[in-house]
């Protein structure tokens, strides 16, 4: 039997246009689990709630009737750093993140694509390649460290 959960996750993937495995990769869990939660078998933790819920840029009463309060939105550049270094294909984490389905300008690609490239150095420094098995706080300092860098872009 569908849950409300697994309902609403369904409608993110039919709205935003994305797989199943764009899902997994958001979360860092299996195709097969994803499967599990659009079968209502299983249920999302909150963590993979609050994950899905800032990739779609809905609320998290979106996905559950009775949400504890959630974390607070990370900025634009942050959430799309985050989704490219985990592997997410650029255009489906622009419109993710911009709720656009339409392309960035080419002034725009370019800066995005200066800053996944810096976003990738900055991982490539901290983690070694091993972003997956970082716990969230060594995540979150990595992804400050962007911040600082998009800052000092702005600043240009």
């Amino acid at each position: 039997m569908k849950t409300r959960t697994a309902a609403a996750l369904a409608a993110v993937i039919d709205e935003m246009g994305i797989e199943k495995s764009t899902l997994a990769k958001v979360c860092g869990v299996s195709r097969e689990t994803v499967s599990r939660w659009l079968s209502g078998e299983r249920n999302p933790s909150r963590t993979h709630l609050d994950q899905i819920a800032e990739f779609s840029s809905k609320p998290i009463s979106y996905f559950v009737d009775d949400p504890t309060p959630a974390r607070p939105t990370r900025p634009l550049h942050r959430r799309y750093a985050d989704l490219i270094l985990r592997g997410i294909d650029p255009g489906e984490a622009w419109k993710a993140v911009t709720g656009s389905r339409s392309p960035p300008s080419e002034a725009e690609w370019a800066i995005v694509q200066e800053t996944i490239e810096e976003s990738r150095q900055v991982l490539r420094e901290a983690s070694k390649g091993q972003w997956e098995k970082l716990d969230p706080a060594e995540q979150e300092e990595i992804l400050d460290r962007i911040d600082q860098l998009a800052s000092r872009k702005r600043r240009r």
